[in-house]
């Protein structure tokens, strides 16, 4: 997960990040930059190439719409590596606080890592720091917790990059806000190595 800001002539600008689990191998908040110019063809195939904590990713990008796409990742990496995703625009960004987190979100799991295991569930966000919920998680060969208490903590940068802490875990989660109402999530605890992109949404 990350935020992609760009200059729309095939540059990627400054304060554009990656955060990333791939098979337990941490990243955190590593700076994005242009391997080459990025490309876009009147039907709305394109590339997108960077380079993030001296690892190269090249993507082929599907536009639905105005700073939408679908991603299909088509660089060499292992089985854990997350093949598809999505990129939206944000609303809010730089002005982002805790306050801007607020209510009752649903959460659940992206497909797109083999074998993976996730939650499906609600939080209730307290706009402060707190956060309290629900959820059913599946555990791999230990099958599904179902109805499970969950609670923790949060921080919000201004840019919309944030951490989640869980109260019964170590590790957490890091976010970024696509808007108040929407965040994506990924682990950065190295023991997970299965663990899927995660969204929460109201």
């Amino acid at each position: 997960v990350g935020l992609l800001n760009t200059d729309g002539n095939g540059g990627i600008l400054t304060g554009s990040l990656l955060d990333q689990n791939d098979g337990g191998t941490v990243v955190s908040s590593a700076s994005m930059t242009a391997l080459n110019a990025n490309t876009m063809a009147a039907n709305g195939r394109g590339t997108l190439s960077f380079s993030a904590n001296s690892v190269n990713t090249n993507l082929v990008i599907y536009m639905t719409g105005t700073n939408s796409a679908f991603l299909l990742d088509g660089s060499t990496g292992t089985a854990n590596d997350v093949l598809i995703g999505t990129l939206e625009a944000q609303t809010g960004g730089g002005a982002f606080t805790a306050a801007s987190l607020s209510g009752t979100f649903t959460l659940g799991w992206l497909p797109g890592i083999i074998n993976s295991n996730g939650p499906n569930g609600w939080v209730s966000i307290d706009g402060v720091s707190g956060w309290t919920g629900t959820d059913d998680d599946l555990h791999g060969s230990s099958g599904l917790s179902p109805d499970a208490q969950i609670a923790g903590g949060y921080t919000v940068s201004a840019s919309g990059r944030g951490t989640l802490t869980l109260s019964n875990q170590t590790g957490g989660e890091i976010f970024y806000l696509v808007s108040p109402s929407k965040a994506y999530m990924v682990t950065n605890d190295p023991t997970s190595t299965k663990d899927p992109v995660i969204v929460i949404e109201k």
